[in-house]
């Protein structure tokens, strides 16, 4: 059991360029079925399309420490224990504010990132880490199998075994903390999170509410909080084929689902975030690409929960004891202000986001009082439109959601 969940969950992740549609980093095995090596650029356009980045065999791309940038050895040749997919990846995360592709190897205690244009050979970028340091990756249960960019702006990665939750932030000096191990919600009843036949493997999914969204590899579906960590069992996807393993996932521009499987030739599902039904992503099969792993750049329900024209739901997410305003409202400097009129004290995170749930600014708040005000200012190149701001407590529970309007 341990070999057959070794080769099917690794390492994918996508990434998503602002002026194209449904556009993903995965990680794929072209020659070799269970050696995921590889990463590819992928859209959803009706038909396959990709574009490999990178090639473990070739010799065009830059492997740097995180820490000094300097190179991590002087020459690349055939896979060895310098390459950056050494060990092959399980789980991979984008970060499309920063353009960073995380990644950790299945045997490396290691967090590494690829960061890409289209103009220059991709630049790989690794430091190493005492939290993972402390799991044994020889071990199937402890390996990291499963990882996502939250909206909160923090990477979220889980073993195997769902016994450690990792938050890791991004940017140039990346630090990893472990939150401890997933919770059953009462609910689950003979379910869980921690089974090895039914749980383990498929990829992690943020929401645009905060929530994750972990897939298991035998395509069942479970709503994470990061603060509590209780997982609560949803349902299983639909309408896949037999022997499809759900080793990979991301969400969909429009706020649903992707799902690939890491052996057997298997087209891609789309999986509707409602029903749970799944249909084919591309009209013909992706031919000799099996994917062990997606990411993107978008959330789950960033479409149906924050649409163009749709209120937000205030009950989601407002607690009665916060009362926040936001002013001025429509801004035209990029720069407004956040007054905590009534709240409870302690640590919070402002994040503003798009209407598809991509981060545009975070930043994080000591409130020691009623009444007390916060700048927040967003880039200078964001563009005119209609943005989230959400207010997140020191539990990563959200408390607030309202809308900000650029012009």
């Amino acid at each position: 059991m341990k070999t057959f969940i070794l080769s099917l969950s690794v390492l994918g992740a996508l990434a998503v360029q602002a002026q194209k549609k449904d556009q993903f980093f995965a990680i794929s095995s072209t020659e070799q079925p269970n050696e995921w090596l590889n990463i590819q650029r992928m859209q959803l356009n009706g038909q396959q399309s990709s574009q490999l980045i990178y090639d473990y065999r070739q010799k065009d791309y830059s492997f740097l420490n995180g820490y000094t940038r300097r190179p991590v050895r002087e020459s690349v040749s055939a896979i060895n224990a310098s390459d950056p997919t050494e060990t092959m990846v399980a789980a991979a995360a984008y970060n499309s504010i920063t353009r960073q592709l995380f990644f950790i190897p299945m045997k490396k205690a290691e967090l590494r990132w690829m960061e890409w244009s289209e103009n220059r050979p991709p630049v790989f970028l690794s430091v190493p880490s005492p939290v993972l340091s402390q799991l044994n990756m020889e071990k199937p249960e402890n390996q990291i199998t499963r990882m996502t960019i939250g909206a909160d702006g923090f990477g979220y990665a889980l073993t195997n075994d769902g016994n450690h939750l990792i938050r890791f932030t991004t940017g140039s000096r990346p630090s990893l903390t472990d939150l401890g191990n997933i919770i059953d919600a009462s609910s689950n009843g003979q379910l869980s999170v921690h089974s090895q036949c039914s749980s383990w493997g498929g990829d992690l999914v943020a929401a645009a509410d905060g929530s994750l969204y972990l897939i298991t590899m035998r395509n069942s579906i479970y709503q994470i909080i990061p603060g509590t960590r209780v997982a609560t069992y949803k349902g299983v996807i639909k309408g896949l084929p037999q022997n499809f393993y759900s080793n990979a996932a991301a969400a969909t521009e429009d706020g649903n689902l992707i799902v690939g499987c890491s052996y057997g030739d298997h087209n891609c599902f789309l999986v509707d975030m409602n029903s749970f039904e799944a249909r084919p992503a591309f009209s013909e099969k992706p031919g000799k690409l099996n994917y062990s792993d997606l990411a993107s750049g978008y959330m789950l329900f960033s479409r149906s929960r924050f649409n163009n024209g749709n209120e937000v739901n205030q009950d989601l997410f407002t607690a009665e004891q916060y009362q926040l305003q936001i002013y001025p409202n429509p801004i035209t400097e990029n720069r407004f202000k956040l007054n905590f009129k009534q709240t409870n004290t302690g640590m919070h995170t402002i994040q503003v986001t798009d209407l598809s749930g991509q981060l545009i600014r975070q930043t994080m708040v000591q409130v020691s009082g009623r009444g007390q005000a916060f700048h927040v200012e967003l880039p200078a190149e964001t563009a005119k439109g209609l943005y989230l701001v959400r207010v997140t407590d020191h539990t990563e529970k959200t408390v607030h959601v309202s809308k900000i309007v650029l012009q």
